[in-house]
């Protein structure tokens, strides 16, 4: 029991330390946010890196230059679900209705919160809709493990959504029109989960 006290008393002796230095998870993730929320919307591209799981803030424009502004870990779909596009370019068709741009999911009934839907077009040429909304909380696993949305961190999600939905001068009954450029690169990762 002596010894469990000494090196439990040793441990917190040492965290307290080294935590003054580094900056927690969150405290990144607010920053990162923050340089997200003063981007002006209409120099802002959004990039979906399959290959890494990420959302990427660009200040540009999707034809021209961009400059990296902020980074935030996201969740893709895997298999029948996976995004294929390559340097795919579509827009933020709509966002979800209300202040909290909640939006009912149709693959497991829950609710989207803070839902920006991109307007795409499967592989046979048909309409398809996609999600950007909020986790719910601040950790997404950075693996293709959704139902197709692209799923961020929750204080993420709320940012991009506030400013799209503010940034509308004609906010219409369904929700808001708004084109802000998103493309996508690479290719989502296989799971490999065995036999």
């Amino acid at each position: 029991m002596k010894k469990f006290i000494v090196i439990l008393s040793l441990f917190f002796s040492f965290s307290f330390c080294f935590a003054a230095d580094t900056p927690s998870v969150y405290e990144v993730l607010d920053q990162q946010v923050k340089l997200l929320e003063a981007l002006p919307l209409e120099e802002m591209v959004i990039e979906v890196s399959l290959t890494e799981q990420e959302i990427v803030i660009h200040k540009g424009s999707i034809d021209g230059e961009k400059n990296i502004v902020a980074a935030f870990p996201c969740s893709t779909g895997p298999g029948k679900y996976a995004m294929v596009p390559e340097s795919m370019k579509t827009v933020i068709y709509e966002t979800g209705p209300g202040s909290e741009g909640n939006r009912p999911s149709y693959s497991n009934g829950g609710v989207m919160k803070h839902c920006l839907r991109l307007k795409m077009k499967n592989s046979d040429g048909t309409e398809a809709y996609v999600a950007i909304h909020s986790a719910n909380g601040e950790y997404v696993p950075r693996l293709p493990t959704t139902h197709g949305c692209i799923r961020v961190p929750n204080r993420v999600a709320k940012a991009l959504f506030q400013k799209v939905w503010d940034g509308v001068p004609g906010k219409t009954k369904g929700g808001v029109r708004k084109e802000v450029p998103v493309f996508f690169t690479g290719k989502t990762p296989v799971l490999d989960f065995g036999n």
